[in-house]
């Protein structure tokens, strides 16, 4: 009988401290998610543009020749 009402004891402080840890942690998540909702709406850009990127600019022209000749240097 005492064994039973140790390990019982022992099983319903472990289920206490896991309904805590997750209450504790799912009210942390729930912070944090209402600050990322209000920086995201307190951005200056929109969401469809990211500041960090740069659209690529090329300088590069292949020359037309250069595709018409073949690998031994003669002309198709």
């Amino acid at each position: 009988m005492v064994l039973l009402a140790v390990v019982g004891t022992i099983l319903l402080i472990g289920l206490v401290l896991l309904a805590a840890w997750k209450m504790v942690i799912t009210i942390h998540d729930r912070r944090e998610f209402a600050r990322f909702q209000s920086a995201r709406m307190r951005a200056r850009y929109h969401m469809a543009s990211n500041p960090l990127y740069k659209q690529p600019i090329t300088t590069h022209f292949a020359e037309m020749e250069t595709f018409e000749k073949s690998f031994n240097g003669g002309l198709h």
